[in-house]
C-alpha cells in the first residue's frame, strides 16, 4: 500500500497477502491441483456453457473481503496518524487488481472511487505492437514500466 499526495509518497506499508491468497484458498476449497485453482482465479477455468462454479465465486468474495480489510485498516490507520490527511481515491495495480470481487470490496469498505493503473498510460507504444495484449497485461506490468522510465538521481 502506497499513499501519495503531489507524487510524494505519505504512507506505506506492505500487505501480507495477495493473489496467492485466491489460488491457495480455491486449492483447498475445491481439492484441486494448484495450476487449475490459478485457471479458476484467472477465470480460464470454466465449464462448458462459461460457468465459473459457484463455489469458486464464494471463495474469491471471501478472500476479497479479507484483503480489503487489510486495506481498510492500513487507511484508517493512515488518516487517524496524519494531519491534514485526504485520500481521494484509490488505484490498484498488480495482476490481483484484476478481480472484480476486490473491487467492489474495497469501494464497498473505502467508500471511495476505485480504478486499476494503467502502465501505459504515459508511453508511446509502437503500433506493431498489440494493444489488447498490453492493456490486459497493464496492472502486472507496472512495476517493470516504471522502473524501466527511471532517470538517474530519481527517488
Amino acid at each position: 500500500i502506497n499513499i501519495v499526495r503531489s507524487g510524494a509518497s505519505l504512507f506505506t506499508r506492505d500487505v501480507t497477502i495477495g493473489g496467492n491468497a485466491y489460488t491457495e484458498e480455491i486449492q483447498k476449497r475445491l481439492q484441486i491441483a494448484s495450476d487449475e485453482a490459478e485457471a479458476y482465479k484467472v477465470g480460464g477455468n470454466q465449464s462448458e456453457n462459461g460457468v465459473v462454479p459457484q463455489e469458486v465465486l464464494q471463495v474469491m468474495d471471501g478472500v476479497a473481503e479479507v484483503m480489503a480489510g487489510e486495506f481498510q485498516r492500513s487507511l484508517d490507520f493512515f488518516l487517524a496518524t496524519t494531519a491534514d490527511a485526504n485520500v481521494t481515491r484509490i488505484v490498484l495495480a498488480g495482476g490481483t487488481s484484476k478481480v472484480t470481487s476486490l473491487h467492489k470490496a474495497i469501494e464497498r469498505r473505502s467508500r471511495l472511487p476505485l480504478e486499476v493503473a494503467d502502465a501505459w498510460r504515459k508511453v508511446e507504444v509502437d503500433s506493431s505492437l498489440d494493444r489488447g495484449y498490453l492493456n490486459a497485461h497493464s496492472p502486472e506490468a507496472l512495476i517493470g514500466v516504471g522502473l524501466a522510465m527511471r532517470v538517474p538521481g530519481d527517488k
